[in-house]
């Protein structure tokens, strides 16, 4: 949807594995990267699929609220990752 609107042109963005071939054909106006989890171009973030989206989440929380608070939510949930801020 967000490569359709047109809001990825000129931004990185990923995508699931399967999908990375055919969204770097249809959208040339998109930096597809691979072998990520997720994207951040700051206003917008992208994931490679719904269990790449729990990591993405842990990072925007973060971001908003600290590495800290990240790591807790992360163990909360039990879930091990490293959120970046």
């Amino acid at each position: 949807m967000l490569t359709k609107a047109g809001l990825l042109d000129g931004l990185k963005a990923t995508t699931h594995w399967g999908d990375i071939e055919a969204m770097r054909a249809a959208f040339p106006a998109v930096e597809v990267i691979q072998d990520a989890a997720y994207g951040d171009q700051d206003r917008i973030i992208t994931s490679a699929g719904i269990s790449a989206a729990i990591g993405m989440i842990l990072h925007l929380v973060g971001r908003i609220l600290g590495v800290p608070m990240a790591k807790a939510t992360a163990r909360r949930v039990e879930y091990e990752c490293e959120p970046r801020a």
